[in-house]
């Protein structure tokens, strides 16, 4: 496994940010090993599939999901000023308020891809096993 360290600053948006990361490092199967820090906006698409954007400052609790160049799925968990905690799939807009700090781990021998699913109606995770030369 290798792993990789991403740091954002104020005013990044989490997601795209994590997408080019993905891109720019040609990462066939990635995953989230943890992720801290806060938020100064989110947006997050529930299990209904309604978006919703929050415009207040917000820590965040969890983040993890797989990453590939072919797609991602991400969740998140954030808490507000009260400690009450939300989370769901992270969407483009949320915006790192002070930092964000994202550990990711990726295999060697494994390719994630993404293919639409009948039954799902959504493009679900394929996984499957490379060989690396000798």
């Amino acid at each position: 496994m290798r792993v990789h360290v991403l740091q954002l600053k104020p005013g990044q948006d989490l997601k795209e940010e994590l997408s080019r990361f993905v891109k720019s490092n040609r990462m066939c199967a990635g995953y989230i090993l943890t992720g801290v820090g806060n938020l100064r906006k989110a947006t997050l698409r529930f299990v209904d599939e309604d978006i919703k954007t929050f415009n207040e400052h917000f820590g965040i609790l969890s983040l993890d999901g797989t990453l590939s160049s072919d797609g991602m799925h991400i969740h998140i968990v954030i808490s507000d000023k009260e400690g009450k905690a939300i989370g769901g799939h992270l969407k483009e807009g949320c915006i790192v308020y002070h930092s964000a700090e994202i550990v990711i781990g990726e295999s060697e021998n494994l390719r994630f891809s993404r293919e639409f699913d009948k039954r799902t109606n959504f493009k679900e995770l394929r996984v499957k096993k490379i060989k690396k030369g000798l």
